[in-house]
């Protein structure tokens, strides 16, 4: 029975604090009382930890900061607002928050609630494991807030070395951590060897490991890495838990990206030996594992159309673990199904098309594409982003949808590319009676929303009705200079352009930079940001250029959001806004706010008239 449950809300001042409440007695408690807005947060019955974001204050003030901006190459702005990630440790005997001398985004509590296990963050971003390797476990007291890096203990040489010619990195293995019942032992998936040293830019080529860390002993040892090669077949660890606590573990292995394998581990006196179809160790126990832990599996099974479901199976016989989603129940929802057309480079590619409930071949029906990541494997019903991926209410309005991969991302040919694709896509669904031409709308987001900015200022073939830019990157030359000026990375837009500065490669910049050829565009467009500042120089450029040609654009700014956004409320605004502007569009349908309405009438009766002028001019 659901006895408490713990969650962020606003407190009476505005800010964002935890609060526990009791179902049974209908009482609500508020935890924390921070100055700033709580971030992230673990909780356990006994203890909790939760993270915040201290502003910073500025370091220099008027009129210093103009010789310390420019010396050096300065990596920021002097005015720029900078914050630094604090972690709190809570536990409720003592009730009173301590905090951490470390930051962290991952914790992972000990089922007593007196210990956790957090993942600290090296470099400049939240724990991102398939781009930074293996970063460091962090053993915390909740009593004392005491912190302990696990990384830095001695430990012995690894346990199953095994056959294999060579350890190899995992960039990409998640990192992650398991507790084992008693509390007494925890797993640590993917962690750096102890002693082993890297920096950001050799963060690729660092080996994880598994490991095992007992409190009591305060002994950590390495059990196998998460990787090997032996000459041609890799074999990778994709799974670890306890079968009998702090003695007995299963990892599971993947080879050769295929077949699974399974290693029933023991701890014989100070060491992991193991047994099983995948065991690496050189030591195997003298009497066989028992046969039912290689033979269980358990799976999270899940497709485009089908919701996750956690699914134990042995041999034929399965058990579903987790009951379907009762919210769903009774409720349409458009299938995904494969979509493949020949893009202009002769290739076959393949996207999810959804399409309404009462659609009928030759409809010619509006369609919205929807680039980033087409994954079938996954039940994404309304798109791979929640910053604004609507499909599900967009086909409800009798729009089209289709999820497609983008491609050339810092390529010179990354916006040609992509506006060939979408004329290809458009032309194949057209033919099939599918859709019709002329209503095509694009939401972009990130990387993606800069590919639908050049689609617009660089248009093909087909002329696009709408389209949204959700929080992205411009490939602007005022982009360009700030980040110049700041320190910041300029290669990025530089390859974009031909590889040249835009002093010594003009006439490409001119090209295809996104502001110089905002005059080409022919669609209106909703931008969306995220942060502290409502409008940043990026976005001001942006909305100036599209003034001064008096092309439609609009700007929804979410000032709490982060790049992908996560709060309901801010998730449901950026999905009304996209259902909204493509309806208004494509449809010729009024939002329902009233003042949304009226501005965007008088935006299109606007456009309206300026088409009409531009045609008199030809």
């Amino acid at each position: 029975m659901l006895e408490r449950i713990l969650f962020a809300g606003p407190s009476d001042n505005g800010i964002l604090q935890l609060f526990r409440f009791d179902v049974e007695s209908g009482s609500l408690e508020q935890l924390t009382n921070d100055s700033e807005d709580v971030r992230w947060f673990d909780y356990r019955q006994g203890g909790f930890l939760y993270g915040d974001l201290m502003p910073l204050p500025p370091p220099l003030t008027y009129p210093d900061y103009f010789a310390e901006w420019t010396k050096n190459g300065a990596a920021r702005r002097p005015f720029d607002k900078e914050f630094r990630s604090r972690v709190f440790a809570v536990h409720e005997g003592g009730g009173v928050s301590k905090e951490l001398d470390t930051h962290a985004w991952t914790s992972w509590i000990s089922p007593n609630g007196r210990w956790a296990v957090v993942l600290r963050s090296q470099f400049w971003s939240p724990v991102d494991p398939r781009q930074h390797g293996p970063l460091d476990f962090l053993l915390v007291e909740l009593s004392s807030g005491h912190v302990q890096n696990l990384n830095e203990l001695t430990t012995g040489p690894v346990t199953a070395s095994g056959a294999a010619e060579e350890a190899i990195a995992t960039p990409r293995s998640p990192q992650t951590a398991v507790w084992s019942s008693d509390s007494a032992h925890i797993l640590l998936i993917n962690a750096r060897f102890p002693g082993d040293t890297y920096s950001e830019t050799e963060a690729h080529g660092v080996v994880g490991y598994v490991m095992d860390y007992a409190l009591d002993a305060r002994r950590l040892r390495a059990i196998e890495p998460m990787a090997t090669r032996v000459r041609s077949t890799e074999d990778r660890v994709v799974g670890a838990r306890w079968l009998k606590a702090g003695r007995e573990l299963l990892i599971t292995h993947e080879v050769s990206g295929k077949s699974e394998a399974t290693t029933v581990y023991k701890l014989d006196g100070d060491q992991w030996v193991g047994s099983g179809a995948g065991s690496r160790s050189k030591s195997p126990p003298e009497r066989p594992a028992q046969s039912l832990p290689s033979r269980l599996s358990v799976t999270l099974r899940q497709s485009a159309n089908d919701p996750p479901m956690v699914v134990a199976a042995v041999g034929k016989q399965e058990l579903a673990l987790t009951p379907g989603d009762p919210a769903l129940v009774g409720i349409w929802r458009a299938r995904m199904e494969p979509f493949s057309w020949q893009d202009p480079s002769g290739r076959e590619m393949t996207g999810g098309l959804m399409l309404p409930k009462e659609f009928k071949d030759g409809s010619h029906i509006p369609l919205v594409i929807q680039p980033y990541y087409y994954f079938p494997e996954y039940f994404l019903p309304d798109g791979e982003t929640p910053t604004g991926d609507a499909a599900q209410s967009l086909v409800a309005r009798g729009i089209a949808v289709l999820q497609i991969d983008i491609t050339d991302a810092g390529k010179p040919q990354e916006i040609p590319t992509f506006v060939a694709r979408i004329d290809a896509i458009v032309d194949a669904l057209a033919r099939m009676g599918t859709i019709d031409p002329s209503r095509v709308g694009v939401v972009g987001f990130s990387r993606a929303g800069y590919q639908t900015f050049g689609a617009i200022t660089h248009p093909g073939r087909i002329r696009l009705g709408a389209v949204v830019c959700e929080d992205s990157y411009t490939g602007s030359y005022p982009w360009y200079l700030q980040e110049a000026g700041k320190g910041g990375r300029t290669e990025e837009i530089v390859d974009n352009y031909g590889g040249s500065d835009f002093w010594h490669g003009k006439q490409r910049w001119l090209e295809l930079e996104t502001t110089f050829n905002i005059d080409r565009v022919n669609a209106p467009a909703l931008f969306t940001s995220t942060g502290e500042v409502p409008y940043s120089p990026y976005s001001e450029e942006t909305i100036g250029a599209f003034r001064l040609n008096r092309k439609p654009i609009e700007w929804e700014y979410f000032p709490t959001g982060i790049h992908t956004l996560v709060r309901p409320r801010e998730r449901l605004a950026a999905m009304q806004a996209t259902v909204d502007w493509m309806a208004f569009w494509l449809l010729d349908e009024l939002p329902s706010d009233q003042e949304r309405a009226a501005h965007w009438s008088s935006m299109k009766a606007a456009w309206v008239q300026e088409q009409r002028l531009e045609s008199s001019r030809k």
